[in-house]
């Protein structure tokens, strides 16, 4: 073993790790904060590259302007096949603004999941942020913890020193 002033003790030391992610993954484009770093709820901690989301939102939205033209022509046919056209003409006429109308529509729920990948990706950033929050919150007593312990050895070896 070691020399008197030695003392050796059994026990247990516990650490708690968490896990942290996102819903939505994504290219980091910026790190606020480091490991070992004290960050508070609610900090920004990670910044994600929203480009990809913007780009596909900025696509749904110019589908739609070119989709709202489509319907426009589609109607300015329409209307001057019913003023005096032929019933092939109107049906043709009839038919195309039914498929501009489509593809409006199709145009429109693009741009809602757009919107909505968005909005999960905003609250998928939150959520990491309360995790980070809870694992901080973890650490923070788990070093309480150490420090406890470090203090009855400390006393422990003093006692029995004297």
């Amino acid at each position: 073993m070691g020399s008197d002033d030695d003392l050796l003790l059994s026990g247990t030391i516990e650490a708690k790790e968490v896990a942290v992610a996102g819903t939505l993954g994504g290219r980091v484009v910026e790190l606020r904060a480091d490991e070992g770093d004290v960050v508070d709820r609610d900090d920004l901690l990670v910044r994600l590259d929203a480009a990809l989301l913007e780009a596909t939102y900025q696509q749904s939205l110019a589908a739609r302007d070119q989709a709202r033209g489509a319907v426009q022509a589609a109607q300015a046919q329409l209307d001057m096949a019913l003023a005096g056209a032929r019933p092939q003409e109107v049906d043709l006429a009839e038919g195309a603004l039914t498929a501009a109308e489509a593809n409006l529509a199709t145009a429109r729920a693009r741009r809602d999941a757009a919107k909505g990948a968005r909005e999960m990706a905003e609250a998928g950033l939150m959520a990491a942020q309360g995790q980070l929050g809870a694992a901080k919150s973890s650490v923070d007593a788990g070093n309480a913890e150490v420090a406890r312990a470090s203090a009855v050895l400390a006393l422990a070896r003093a006692g029995a020193t004297a």
